[in-house]
């Protein structure tokens, strides 16, 4: 899921996150695991993250949305893009002003194709009993997208999801996209932890102070 050539996923990392991919966890971190949401134009951009360290389990959690590269005129006038550009810019600032008003966001991050939203929390979130509920799901035994075949289809549009994970000797990206080679019972624990995410956001807007 591109927007101005930018892969949504990798906002997080832009934002500040340590590349779990690419990074050893810290000491006295056991394990970290990221749940990431993309929902296409819209501000349904989420990252999740869970680290669970000597001293307990900790979340942050993030909203992003597009700000470039939203619709392409293809084979028109140039003067219709910059149109087209000019009401993906107030849709985009729409979308900020909602996702900062929710989230109580200090500040947005600009970020390239992107702005994202820090989510501030009067209470913290009950951290532990997520990564609880994940485990449940069994998720760490969901296929690494590296020990899958190449998909022979292109997804161009819809919801994306995706799962990091990382322990002290291991990382794991599970694209559920590879529906067809995870399996249906792999398939369903991933769908289920997208679940976790999705009820998260939602309980979040329900008790937010209006």
């Amino acid at each position: 899921m591109r927007f101005a050539n930018v892969d949504a996923f990798s906002v997080p990392v832009a934002a500040g996150w340590p590349d779990l991919g690419q990074t050893d966890l810290p000491p006295g971190v056991g394990r970290e695991v990221r749940l990431l949401h993309g929902g296409g134009i819209t501000a349904n951009h989420y990252a999740l993250r869970l680290i669970e360290s000597d001293s307990g389990v900790a979340g942050a959690f993030l909203a992003f949305w597009p700000t470039a590269g939203i619709h392409v005129v293809v084979g028109g006038r140039a003067e219709c893009q910059a149109e087209i550009d000019a009401d993906d810019r107030e849709l985009a600032a729409i979308v900020a002003r909602d996702e900062q008003s929710r989230w109580g966001c200090r500040e947005l991050l600009e970020l390239v194709g992107f702005e994202a939203c820090q989510a501030q929390f009067i209470r913290q979130p009950p951290w532990r009993q997520i990564l609880q509920r994940l485990d449940s799901l069994r998720i760490w035994t969901v296929p690494d997208v590296s020990d899958l075949p190449e998909p022979t289809h292109v997804r161009l549009d819809g919801v994306g999801f995706e799962i990091e994970l990382r322990d002290r000797t291991t990382f794991r990206r599970v694209d559920p996209g590879f529906a067809y080679f995870l399996g249906d019972s792999a398939i369903q624990r991933a769908e289920a932890a997208n679940t976790v995410l999705l009820e998260f956001v939602e309980h979040q807007h329900s008790t937010a102070p209006q």
